[in-house]
């Protein structure tokens, strides 16, 4: 019996510790590991991909965009409309969400989070902008969609003129 009394607070401080840890990992975001699969294969599928696609802002006008995902980072140059010219360049998070469809999100160096639904089997554009306590969306098509049609060369006559 005195055996076990001596041994019973560092049974007590084992099982403290296994449950501390049981509920730092229950608490701790899991997402990331979790969707490993979804963002390798989304990226693996996406890389090296040039696109069209064109959207309708909220003053009605159109404006168009030549795009190119890289390995882990996406260059989109507006080609026509208000943002002719503006050169984005994003690191964003890849996911694949079903056949053909992909959600790409990123944090701008200015705070702002940009979000964008790629679903190339619908030839649709989503894309989700929040900043300064403001969120709006934008919808639009996939022109050129490089699952279907070539489009690199739509992109590289963007950078050359742009650049």
């Amino acid at each position: 019996m005195k055996t076990f009394l001596n041994l019973l607070p560092w049974f007590l401080v084992f099982v403290m510790i296994l449950v501390f840890i049981k509920g730092y990992n229950l608490f701790t975001p899991q997402y990331e590991r979790a969707m490993q699969p979804a963002n390798t294969q989304a990226i693996k599928e996406l890389s090296f991909k040039s696109f069209e696609w064109t959207y309708i802002d909220t003053d009605k006008s159109r404006n168009k965009f030549a795009v190119n995902i890289y390995i882990k980072k996406i260059v989109m140059i507006g080609i026509e409309g208000s943002l002719e010219g503006t050169k984005i360049i994003a690191k964003p998070q890849f996911t694949k969400v079903g056949e053909m469809l992909y959600f790409l999100t990123w944090t701008t160096k200015i705070g702002q989070q940009q979000s964008i639904v790629l679903d190339c089997k619908n030839n649709r554009i989503h894309t989700h902008i929040n900043s300064n306590g403001r969120f709006w969306g934008m919808s639009g098509k996939i022109t050129c969609n490089a699952f279907t049609d070539d489009c690199k060369k739509i992109f590289l006559e963007a950078k050359k003129k742009y650049n």
